[in-house]
């Protein structure tokens, strides 16, 4: 700052203000050295300034300022505290308690150097003449012992007495205690255990412990504290020794455990919402209470505490979900955690450390009238009881979740169908990603479940026969071959269907298969299965390539365009919304706007109608800055070409439709409007006119690609939608799925 003083004293005309430099003496106390020795910390520096800065201005008022440094004092009148460092720490603390986080939190405040040296320099002396003062901490923590990567151990103080704390704070608050923000998602490197001493002012102290779910449950937490007391009270009696690889023995890890059940797991546990902590305490007299309710009048029912205050508070949730003001009541599902340490065979010890649980769930239905206390306790105590049969057995081993066979289903005459010529993809195949349509049809129990294993391969091999471009691999983007590769057909024991019921779990790939196909393909193949010739579609292999060819070279920016619009990164959430009758026909009377001419059909009508429920949530955002918003809708193209293709023909003979409307325009986000746009855009298909169609459409599909292309550089909101109809009752010999 000496030339910035220096200057605003010549522009004064004050040259008795201006500070000589003194050029020499950086480099006499801090001599250089040689680049080649300092390069590499020259990029450590560079890298630990990288990021994203954001500039903010706080005020703080003189009485603020006392009040901070009253509190850093913290009622020692011998505690120095400039200003500086008391709101230096307070901004550090505030952001690092913000975070939730367990990663060290460094605080760097910039010191002057010159009146440190020895001798001091110059306060003219220019150049770098500073360096940092680092302060290392954990959020929340204000003394931190990290010994080597063990567990961290945090102490605090807290300005009250315990009473007060526990009388009048909120239950949340507790979090305050704890070394790290509870119910969040945290990665593998985070610490297995880490503790946190609260000592209260006024005598007492809490000991808040966060035990990372990846190895504790409540079974390992018992036995691990049980014997860190036992320790502390050198009680040798009472320590529990550890089973350390009993877990992994009876229920072995898996090379790649799959990521869609690790997902599923995660959805379960930190489903996004806010979470409201609340404490229920029921003495002994209305815990008695409740379990002769639960009981009704029948001694010989099992009713313990715990299965009798879960299914108490149950019912008082499904009473209060049911007093809301909603058309739709959905089902409720109960969900308990059993311990499996006393139920499998053998018994696994007390102290097996894991996650040595599962969980069992009871359901039921608010408007059903069997939600009384009893009804729920006989639904949970029915759940507990298979884990007391043979079932717990099924989960140990490698049995637990075991592919029982796996093999690959080829036509019945795979030699006959290797002779055939190479399948030509058409254009529209060459731009469809390669990935898969996930679909699971549940069938209910069925009197021979591995009988229905048999036909499902045997009328599958027959279905190949007609359907032989499913069996093979495609190659370079252009054609399928290799048509006695089969398919992969895997057996699984699914524990959860204990019951006899079996899921039919499919994933075609849409680099051949469209709604078209695989409705072609899934009856023909449960129509062989029946006996049923009549419900066979005979396939049009070579359709699809002939009216619209296949390009010798795709262009990748077009496919890569396509791959970026069918898998954007980000957090997917799955939702199912069920629509009843009675909501349809209010929805279509509300899309034809009192005009009885008007079309809008179920499909068209639901999906602007979720359409325009995504614009007004993301419209009241409080940081939105609405986009235009695009509803892309698949097209069926197979009636709209000229000849119409058959019903059989085979490839993705769909094209997308696009709507457009943006969330700030009001009048046009009304329902009938938007359904009147989507009405619009579907109605070009249906002019007859062929545009796709040939050489000249795969020209038209390259213009309609590069026009997308500069369109998505805005970033517009998609929502893609498809139609699933007519691909649900998929029956097979032994029925219909449920």
């Amino acid at each position: 700052m000496v030339w910035s003083y220096t200057w605003t004293c010549v522009c004064r005309g004050d040259l008795e203000g201006i500070l000589p430099p003194v050029l020499g003496e950086a480099s006499h106390f801090f001599p250089p050295r040689p680049s080649s020795l300092v390069q590499n910390h020259i990029s450590f520096m560079e890298r630990i300034t990288e990021g994203n800065y954001i500039t903010r201005r706080f005020v703080f008022d003189s009485k603020a300022i006392a009040s901070l440094k009253a509190m850093a004092a913290n009622g020692n009148p011998k505690v120095k505290t400039s200003r500086v460092e008391t709101l230096s720490c307070f901004m550090s603390a505030t952001k690092a308690q913000s975070s939730g986080s367990l990663k060290p939190s460094v605080l760097a405040q910039v010191m002057n150097l010159r009146q440190r040296t020895k001798p001091p320099m110059s306060d003219a002396s220019i150049g770098n003449n500073f360096w940092y003062a680092f302060v290392l901490a954990l959020p929340t923590d204000e003394k931190t012992e990290l010994h080597d990567l063990g567990a961290p151990f945090l102490e605090a103080q807290v300005s009250c007495r315990m009473l007060d704390y526990l009388k009048h704070h909120e239950i949340e608050s507790l979090n305050l205690l704890l070394p790290c923000k509870p119910c969040i998602n945290e990665d593998l490197s985070v610490p297995i255990i880490a503790c946190q001493v609260s000592v209260f002012s006024w005598g007492g102290i809490a000991l808040g412990l966060s035990l990372s779910h990846k190895i504790f449950d409540a079974g390992t937490a018992k036995a691990f504290l049980f014997t860190w007391a036992s320790i502390s009270r050198g009680d040798a009696k009472g320590i529990v020794p550890p089973a350390l690889s009993e877990a992994s023995q009876f229920f072995p890890p898996r090379p790649s455990s799959p990521q869609n059940h690790l997902s599923l797991m995660e959805s379960i546990w930190f489903r996004e919402a806010n979470f409201i902590t609340r404490k229920f305490v029921f003495d002994a007299k209305a815990i008695a209470a409740l379990k002769a309710k639960a009981a009704d009048g029948k001694p010989a029912t099992k009713t313990s505490r715990i299965v009798t205050l879960s299914c108490f508070i149950w019912k008082c949730y499904m009473s209060a979900t049911k007093a809301l003001p909603s058309d739709y009541q959905k089902p409720s599902i109960l969900i308990e955690a059993m311990n499996l340490r006393q139920r499998t065979k053998p018994p696994m010890s007390a102290g097996s450390i894991g996650n040595n649980f599962w969980f069992t769930t009871a359901i039921a239905h608010p408007m059903d009238e069997e939600t009384e206390l009893h009804d729920l306790v006989n639904l949970l105590n029915e759940a507990i009881s298979i884990y007391d049969s043979d079932y717990t057995q099924r989960l140990q081993g490698e049995a637990g979740a075991e592919t029982i066979a796996e093999e690959f289903v080829k036509p019945t005459s795979p030699d006959l169908i290797q002779l055939q010529d190479p399948y030509k993809l058409s254009i529209l195949d060459q731009l469809t990603p390669t990935t898969y349509i996930p679909s699971v049809y549940f069938y209910p129990s069925v009197n021979d479940p591995n009988s229905v294993v048999i036909e499902l391969k045997k009328s599958l091999s027959h279905a190949l026969d007609l359907y032989y471009p499913l069996a093979g691999r495609v190659v370079d983007n252009l054609f399928i071959e290799h048509f006695n590769e089969g398919v992969p057909f895997l057996e699984a024991q699914v524990s959860v269907f204990s019951c006899g019921g079996i899921a039919l779990g499919l994933s075609p790939s849409h680099k051949l298969l469209d709604g078209g196909t695989a409705k072609a393909f899934l009856f023909t193949w449960a129509s062989i299965s029946r006996g049923d010739l009549e419900g066979i579609v005979p396939p049009a292999l070579s359709e699809a390539s002939q009216f619209f060819p296949p390009k010798p070279s795709s262009p990748q920016d077009h496919l890569s365009l396509t791959e970026s619009l069918w898998f954007t990164e980000g957090n997917y959430v799955t939702r199912r919304f069920v629509f009843d009758a009675k909501a349809i026909a209010s929805l279509k009377e509300k899309a034809g706007n009192g005009n009885p001419e008007a079309k809008a059909s179920r499909i068209v009508t639901l999906s602007c109608f979720i359409w325009k429920c995504c614009m007004s949530a993301t419209k009241a955002l409080p940081s939105a800055h609405p986009k235009a918003s695009i509803l892309v809708e698949a097209v069926n193209l197979r009636q709209r070409t000229k000849p119409p293709m058959s019903d059989g023909s085979i490839g993705n003979n769909f094209w997308w439709t696009a709507a457009i409307a943006h969330p700030m325009d009001e009048k046009s986000t009304e329902l009938y409007n938007l359904v009147d746009s989507l009405n619009e855009a579907i109605a070009v298909y249906d002019n007859g006119d062929s545009e796709l169609q040939g050489e000249e459409g795969a020209e038209n599909i390259a213009e309609y690609c590069s026009q997308l292309q500069d369109f998505v550089l805005d970033k517009p909101d998609i929502f893609a939608f498809t139609s699933w109809l007519g691909l649900t009752n998929l029956k097979f010999s032994w029925g219909a799925p449920c």
